[in-house]
């Protein structure tokens, strides 16, 4: 494997100014609007999805994990499940070679995302958010609608 250089510059340009304590939106519209290429060049551009597993994805700091689920039947309902295995049955690999962020941003991100959590009304588990959940439906402070989120004064509907 090896890095490539354009891509590793906006991957480091998206950790750069999150961490300079712009949102994920503020983040899209600017990618959006420059018409920075993502990895899949979707033609509706980045998402807030994407960009939240890209913060989250530990291979830009140079970390392979593998082996941390496994596929077995749930017994209450016969389907195939994916379940968690414990962090001993892991296998990680860490490669210098292949880090992009460096290891202070990536603390620092690590930092704001928790903090961004814990702020998050879904944090809460509590018997209204459940209920909600159950139900379907989520509305936040950073969405426009029910199912819906805002980017460059474009609205979208969610997937779901």
């Amino acid at each position: 494997m090896e890095i490539e250089p354009r891509e590793a510059a906006v991957v480091l340009r998206i950790f750069k100014a999150y961490a300079d304590g712009l949102s994920l939106t503020r983040i899209i519209c600017m990618l959006n609007g420059e018409q920075v290429p993502g990895r899949m060049r979707l033609a509706k551009g980045w998402s807030p999805a994407t960009l939240s597993r890209l913060l989250d994805n530990e291979k830009y700091v140079g970390r392979w994990v593998w082996n941390k689920t496994e596929s077995r039947r749930d017994p209450r309902t016969g389907r195939r499940r994916r379940f968690t295995k414990p962090e001993s049955d892991w296998v990680v690999q860490e490669d210098e070679s292949l880090r992009i962020v460096p290891e202070a941003l990536w603390e620092q991100i690590r930092a704001r995302r928790q903090e961004v959590r814990r702020s998050w009304p879904g944090a809460r588990v509590g018997a209204a958010s459940r209920a909600s959940r159950a139900a379907g439906s989520s509305t936040s402070p950073r969405t426009c609608s029910r199912g819906r989120w805002c980017a460059g004064g474009a609205e979208r509907r969610s997937p779901r």
